[in-house]
């Protein structure tokens, strides 16, 4: 009778044991899930912010002119209503000694806790008249 009750006591100690092991790797599968789509989500706003810088340097680069009298502080503006929610993006520039250092942010604002935006910035360098795209920096 003995033997029983300790058999019995092993078998529910070992289907614990694999309960709590089958709640664990679901809890894993989830947070990993979770985190892999953050990321995805990161990655959205950061192209979505090189996109917009890129804009502007192609503008610049095609029509000099345009850059000069404009407003370095409001290059470019557009807001997108994406699965996500609303995505604001904003280009500004600012002058420096032979070039322009531009900024491009995205933003979005999943409610009014919870912000999330991403910040890309890029260098034109003057040369004869006009602007030349050295690219994205650091």
């Amino acid at each position: 009778m003995r033997e029983q009750g300790m058999a019995s006591f092993l078998a529910l100690a070992l289907m614990l044991v694999l309960t709590v092991l089958g709640l664990s790797c679901l809890l894993f599968a989830g947070n990993s899930r979770q985190m892999t789509a953050e990321y995805q989500r990161e990655v959205q706003l950061d192209l979505a912010a090189a996109g917009a810088l890129e804009h502007v340097a192609q503008e610049a680069c095609c029509d000099p002119a345009a850059l000069q009298q404009n407003d370095l502080s409001h290059l470019y503006e557009e807001e997108r209503l994406t699965a996500f929610g609303p995505l604001t993006l904003r280009v500004a520039g600012r002058q420096a000694a032979g070039y322009i250092e531009l900024t491009a942010v995205a933003h979005e604002q999943h409610d009014a806790r919870w912000q999330r935006h991403r910040a890309v910035r890029g260098i034109l360098v003057e040369k004869e008249g006009g602007y030349v795209w050295l690219g994205r920096i650091l």
